[in-house]
């Protein structure tokens, strides 16, 4: 587990990595630019609490498996954030109406990105 720093650029490479949770770990920065462009299997990515800053990434849309995304408590900015927001909540109003008209629940999981600057 990493505890203050910022995470080592070498993670974005592994490109066979499913899932990389760094919440509540004091980690500083911001994201790379490239950050997504070797994690095409990445499903999960939680950095949650933590102090990271600027704008996210536009290769985030490189990681095509990715199905949860906490990027809470941070201190993101930009028009990416805006629309991220707006995303999940079209999301979640099309999933409460799944629930509610076909009773069953979809295969892919609803993220809350909230908590940005």
């Amino acid at each position: 587990m990493l505890h203050a720093g910022e995470i080592p650029l070498s993670l974005f490479n592994i490109s066979s990595l499913r899932e990389i949770n760094l919440e509540n770990n004091n980690l500083y920065g911001s994201l790379p630019d490239e950050m997504c462009l070797q994690l095409s299997q990445l499903e999960s990515f939680a950095l949650s609490n933590n102090h990271y800053e600027g704008v996210i990434p536009r290769s985030i849309g490189n990681c095509t498996s990715l199905q949860e995304l906490y990027l809470g408590n941070n201190s993101f900015t930009g028009i990416l954030v805006t629309l991220y927001i707006h995303f999940i909540l079209l999301i979640n109003i099309f999933t409460v109406l799944i629930l509610l008209v076909f009773d069953f629940t979809p295969h892919f999981i609803i993220i809350c990105i909230c908590g940005f600057a």
